[in-house]
């Protein structure tokens, strides 16, 4: 239990009061707290706690599970997105149009080159 008093000289007293360990039955501990100006008091219940831990959590949830733009993008995805077959895209590898990385047999696309060269190809044909 944790109870909040103020002294007469206008400071405020913290009291710490355990009274769930059997070892120390009502053991108290004083903090005193000095040269801080008392000012209004808010009581927070258990109730109030427990709504802001289940804010807490669905506000971290919510952005875990907020979806980032991919940076790399694999063949796939560049074919859906451009439109095109598997061929029409090694033709654009062989030729240095789409740059690309390789790492363990997997090609990779960076998500802005390919950006980049949508943006610059918009007014001719693929």
């Amino acid at each position: 239990m944790i109870v909040l008093f103020a002294d007469g000289d206008d400071n405020a007293s913290l009291l710490l009061t355990d009274l769930h360990d059997s070892r120390l039955p009502h053991s108290q501990l004083h903090i005193f707290i000095k040269s801080y100006p008392i000012m209004a008091l808010q009581v927070l219940t258990v109730d109030d706690l427990e709504k802001f831990r289940v804010q807490l959590l669905t506000d971290i949830e919510n952005l875990l599970n907020t979806k980032q733009p991919k940076k790399w993008l694999k063949t796939q995805d560049v074919m859906e997105l451009l439109g095109i077959s598997e061929i029409t895209l090694q033709n654009l590898r062989n030729r240095g149009q789409i740059p690309f990385r390789k790492l363990g047999g997997t090609c990779y696309y960076s998500a802005e080159e390919i950006d980049d060269y949508l943006t610059k190809s918009k007014y001719t044909s693929l």
